[in-house]
């Protein structure tokens, strides 16, 4: 199963780790099989479908169908994101470019679909299901986001979330700026200087996810909020419990009161 729980032992990760366990129920199911460790490389039929893309009954059908035939009834596994190897020391507008690409990597479908091309159990289950890696995963991800929007828009109004977020990453990159600039033009002790700014760039991290998160629940269409919304009870029982959920929410909200307003530099030696 997918272990929230390694996601959030960094708490610049945190977000990032509960987008996850929204979508944690397509998330998670059996590993690759070591014994098929050969890829199979057959060409995928189509561009897989975009976030944007309504979803279809006849599309939850085929989610729900590859769910019921899979071992024990577990989807496969998605990749986990990889550790980050961005700099943090570098300026905060390139720290946020850099961490807005690797957040959107998560829902590359045709990336997410190579590491099932070596499962050739897999991928013949989804030939006879008359679909292909890159399809199925675009779908489970569509899927899981549906299922968010549907839940966090119910009690978030995401356009303000995402302008508190705004105008606290605008608060927050000054003051790593001044950080900075207060570092190159005085003798201070570089530790001390590591040991606060360090926290502001794992605030910086947090409300990026939460922006690109914000951003893609905002593009689920509608209608494929009322596709959900018929087929709940059979795909909440691939889902995350309620309680899950309901943290995922509280701390989707946190961002709002994380960035101090103060813009002064700190006092380091």
């Amino acid at each position: 199963m997918f272990d929230v729980r390694l996601y959030q032992e960094e708490s610049s990760t945190r977000l990032v780790a509960l987008t996850l366990l929204a979508l944690s129920g397509l998330i998670s199911g059996c590993s690759d099989s070591q014994s098929q460790s050969n890829e199979v490389t057959p060409v995928a039929r189509s561009q897989p479908a975009s976030l944007s893309t309504p979803l279809t009954d006849t599309e939850i059908e085929t989610f729900l169908n590859v769910a019921a035939s899979m071992p024990d009834g577990e989807l496969p596994k998605f990749m986990p994101l990889s550790k980050s190897t961005i700099d943090d020391r570098l300026p905060p507008e390139t720290l946020i470019n850099a961490y807005r690409l690797e957040y959107r990597s998560m829902f590359d479908a045709t990336g997410q679909a190579i590491r099932w091309r070596r499962d050739s159990d897999f991928i013949r289950l989804l030939s006879a299901l008359q679909t292909d890696p890159e399809e199925f995963a675009s779908l489970m991800t569509r899927i899981g986001c549906a299922v968010a929007s549907s839940t966090v828009m119910s009690q978030l109004n995401l356009e303000d979330a995402s302008a508190k977020a705004t105008e606290q990453l605008t608060r927050l990159c000054s003051q790593i700026t001044a950080l900075d600039e207060f570092a190159a033009t005085n003798q201070v002790n570089p530790i001390a200087v590591n040991q606060r700014r360090q926290p502001l760039v794992d605030q910086l991290k947090s409300l990026v996810a939460l922006l690109e998160f914000s951003r893609i629940l905002s593009a689920v269409p509608e209608e494929s909020r009322t596709v959900i919304d018929r087929h709940r009870e059979q795909i909440l029982a691939h889902l995350p419990s309620r309680g899950d959920l309901e943290m995922f929410e509280r701390t989707l909200d946190a961002p709002a009161v994380i960035v101090p307003a103060s813009h002064e530099a700190p006092a380091v030696r």
